[in-house]
């Protein structure tokens, strides 16, 4: 399914996605694509292709396995809203993740930051083009970070990653670390 127009998951709405992809490519605009109501994954892949994600108070996540991909900024800001037991969140942005919600695998697929204080992911980091600035803040990554791209940290912004298991840098990748 393709969405040419606006898209938003009303709070009393269900989206259910088995398999396939639901595409909203609408042209980029100033204001969010919230995601209320009840959202089941399991397989398939969800995309708002130029705009951000924004996940209301009112979110049900049911997200076992596919892809959300935001092609702008990720904001779940409201206790306990986003917190997928499978599947991997692909951001070309801000991601703002708030009050104990989590990813599974992120994937960064383009010039990136985490904002706020905390990003916690319970699986990998998948860092595939441009740098992930890692800024004010700790990541804590409970497996393995591979690198095709870049990592941003400085240690006057108290930049903090956590990782499980490895780091593992790929031929072309880079690490942008400032000691203090």
């Amino acid at each position: 399914v393709v969405v040419h127009e606006d898209f938003e998951l009303e709070p009393t709405g269900t989206l259910t996605i088995d398999g396939g992809s639901f595409i909203n490519d609408q042209a980029y605009h100033s204001y969010s694509n919230y995601l209320s109501g009840t959202f089941n994954m399991s397989a398939g892949l969800f995309e708002v292709t130029y705009n951000e994600i924004r996940i209301s108070s009112a979110f049900d996540d049911n997200i076992t396995g596919g892809i959300i991909r935001a092609g702008e900024d990720f904001i779940a800001e409201y206790t306990g809203t986003f917190q997928p037991s499978g599947g991997e969140l692909q951001i070309s942005g801000q991601i703002h993740l708030l009050n104990g919600n989590f990813v599974n695998d992120l994937r960064i697929i383009s010039d990136s930051y985490v904002s706020y204080s905390i990003l916690d992911i319970n699986n990998n980091l998948y860092i595939d083009s441009g740098f992930f600035n890692l800024g004010n803040v700790t990541v804590n990554v409970s497996n393995d970070v591979l690198n095709f791209g870049s990592i941003y940290m400085q240690s006057n912004a108290n930049s903090i990653l956590n990782v499980g298991n490895d780091i593992t840098w790929y031929s072309g990748s880079s690490e942008w670390i400032s000691l203090g």
